[in-house]
């Protein structure tokens, strides 16, 4: 009605001041005392134009916002808890329950939860969303839904899960979330949560420290299998050599189906080229599952007791002691990737070094390589 009125007094207004102009341009008493009522009925015009445009523009719009401002949902996570008991090899699902204490309706969208495993090895790394496909749903006014949620891929073994109840580890659960009005207005809703087995729910608030990177742009989240180090666990005249390599995912995804053909060697150098890993069709390999920032330790044993003159030739540097090892992991999808490992005794550190960039492995396993 305002926009009317605004648009009548404009329109008289200017109609009122064209023939107020035109008596008043001819001059002379009698026209100037013409004009003057045209004049007068122009500026009562004119008000009533400005009076209805303030209205129309500035008061109108300003009630309405307030309006809508005091009529929005409320969303909010109500209950978050553990659906079931942590078992090895199972995927972690947390129960939720959302509930709007709003007038309206609400839509929400959640997306990009992820579970993320806390080891000793990652504390103080910080980690990322996974990319996962949103979900999205209304909630009515005074609405509640009761859903799960899962982040697939996560493998906990029995010593991870041992770990996160005794806190030796911890164990997050988080994801992206908001929701949005019928006009399109949106608020964040971000969850987070962090494991902890003598609280009701098993789930607390993640610390306020607690912070969580974005995807790398375009990557996909996948396992990532490398070596992580060595140890000797028996290294001395008379005795067979023992060396631990130690494998471990820094990815963001579980590698399934790990199978790795190593071997432990010493003779003099240089190292032949290509050195076959003595292991063929028949023999018993490495194989594991490994979760995200789990280790997998491949024990290597050397054929035969070293004599006294062998290692006394390898503390000095006159003869090399390797370990190597060569082969694939899967990720969920069923993506293969490769995996190696080499290293050699460094005499002047008394410990084992990565071995050169040049240097040559092989095995001679059917299905141990990844297709072209």
């Amino acid at each position: 009605m305002s926009g009317a009125i605004l648009a009548v007094s404009g329109l008289a207004c200017c109609i009122c001041f064209a023939i107020a102009a035109i008596y008043w341009g001819r001059g002379g008493y009698a026209n100037v005392k013409i004009a003057f009522p045209w004049i007068i009925a122009a500026a009562v015009f004119f008000v009533g134009a400005a009076i209805s445009a303030y209205w129309y523009y500035v008061v109108k719009p300003a009630s309405q916002e307030v309006g809508i401002s005091s009529e929005r949902p409320n969303v909010f996570y109500k209950i978050a808890a553990m659906a079931e008991p942590l078992s090895p090899g199972k995927d972690p699902v947390v129960a939720f329950t959302f509930a709007n204490s709003g007038p309206v309706e609400a839509q929400l969208t959640i997306r990009d939860f992820t579970s993320y495993f806390e080891g000793t090895e990652r504390r103080g790394s910080r980690p990322k969303f996974l990319v996962t496909e949103p979900t999205t749903f209304t909630l009515s006014p005074t609405a509640q839904y009761d859903g799960r949620m899962t982040s697939p891929g996560l493998y906990l073994t029995a010593d991870n899960i041992k770990d996160i109840r005794e806190g030796r580890a911890n164990l997050y659960f988080f994801a992206k979330g908001e929701y949005k009005d019928e006009v399109g207005r949106t608020w964040p809703l971000p969850f987070c949560r962090k494991y902890a087995e003598d609280f009701p729910g098993k789930l607390i608030l993640c610390p306020n420290d607690f912070q969580i990177g974005e995807p790398d742009s375009g990557a996909a989240p996948v396992p990532q299998v490398g070596i992580d180090g060595y140890k000797f666990l028996t290294f001395e005249a008379g005795k067979k050599i023992q060396i631990q390599a130690v494998l471990t995912n820094r990815g963001q995804r579980v590698a399934y189906r790990l199978r790795v053909a190593s071997a432990l060697s010493h003779g003099y150098p240089p190292i032949p080229k290509p050195f076959i890993i003595p292991v063929k069709d028949g023999d018993p390999i490495s194989s594991s599952e490994l979760s995200v920032g789990g280790a997998y330790n491949i024990t290597l044993t050397s054929a035969e007791p070293i004599t006294t003159k062998q290692f006394a030739e390898i503390i000095d540097g006159k003869r090399g002691l390797y370990v190597l090892g060569k082969g694939t992991y899967y990720d969920q999808a069923g993506k293969c990737y490769p995996v190696k490992y080499c290293a050699f005794f460094d005499h002047t550190s008394r410990g084992l070094a990565g071995c050169p960039e040049d240097v040559e492995y092989e095995h001679q396993v059917t299905g141990l390589r990844c297709p072209n």
